[in-house]
């Protein structure tokens, strides 16, 4: 899963188990926000 706080996208791996979803951490993303926001970055890898 993908989540976007304040301009910056944050991985969220999961787990679903019946009915309940667990979200175990969040990893910030500079390549995600790269890919996901679409946006120029002013940083150079």
């Amino acid at each position: 899963m993908a989540v976007e706080i304040n301009d910056y996208i944050y991985l969220v791996p999961f787990v679903i188990k019946g009915d309940e979803i667990f979200l175990k951490t969040i990893i910030p993303g500079r390549k995600a926000t790269k890919k996901y926001s679409g946006g120029n970055d002013d940083e150079k890898d």
